[in-house]
């Protein structure tokens, strides 16, 4: 490509609500935690497509989602492959249910990933989300995951 002789509109966005795609055969919820599955976008480039959050080893957290969808499992010899998108947010503050007790000695820790609705101090995979910003119950936190969505 050769550079530019006029203006140019680079259609630019915020970055906090962005579109990524669903792996095939998964189901995703309005406002869970999601991630990318780690095995690289369309030709192996980027960080994958989404998946619901879960502890496991090589995930790469996404963000929050915006709204729900699905990629229902598709016969790849057909002509057309379409793939299900959904909007994430890769900031802001959430409340999200707390595997222990919370308290305010938790306040301003960092908190991993336990399953697509629940974060932790700890796990198998330490997958980082955010930080605990408020104390909603015993069983309930409010984090903020700027910094920390890929």
């Amino acid at each position: 490509m050769a550079m530019l002789t006029e203006d140019f509109d680079a259609n630019r966005q915020e970055g906090v609500l962005i579109t990524q795609p669903i792996q095939e055969g998964k189901r995703i919820f309005k406002d869970s935690l999601v991630c990318y599955d780690g095995r690289g976008g369309y030709g192996g480039v980027g960080q994958g497509e989404l998946v619901p959050a879960e502890d496991k080893s090589g995930l790469i957290f996404a963000g929050v989602s915006f709204e729900g969808g699905k990629n229902p499992a598709q016969d790849i010899s057909e002509d057309v492959y379409l793939k299900s998108e959904i909007r994430v947010l890769k900031e802001g503050v959430f409340e999200f249910d707390f595997d222990g007790t919370a308290s305010d000695a938790i306040r301003g820790q960092e908190v991993v990933i336990i399953n697509d609705h629940t974060v932790g101090l700890s796990s198998t995979a330490n997958i980082v989300c955010g930080t605990v910003v408020g104390i909603v119950s015993a069983t309930k936190v409010k984090i903020r995951i700027n910094n920390y969505t890929s």
